[in-house]
């Protein structure tokens, strides 16, 4: 569980990036810059987090032990997307 805050934080990443690239969309000059940037930014995070987690954990074969640790990260992410699909109309 030690190392677990790796892998959550990555995956928190890779959702905000996500929200801000979509966010960014809808911007107007420097911010679509910024936007970009930003989300960029946070997926590199994401992938240096995963990096960590299996540096940590090199003898874990799967993420998730459990299909419960599974949704509660996907669902919210479907919801986040959903929303935003709805905003864009």
């Amino acid at each position: 569980m030690k190392y677990k805050v790796f892998e959550y934080a990555g995956y928190i990443c890779i959702l905000v990036s996500y929200i801000i690239a979509t966010l960014a969309q809808r911007a107007e000059g420097v911010f679509v810059v910024i936007g970009l940037v930003a989300s960029l930014g946070l997926l590199l995070g994401s992938i240096i987090c995963y990096v960590l987690y299996r540096k940590y954990n090199p003898n874990k074969t799967t993420i998730f032990k459990n299909k419960a640790e599974l949704l509660i990260l996907v669902i919210p992410f479907i919801i986040v997307i959903l929303v935003l699909i709805s905003l864009r109309k």
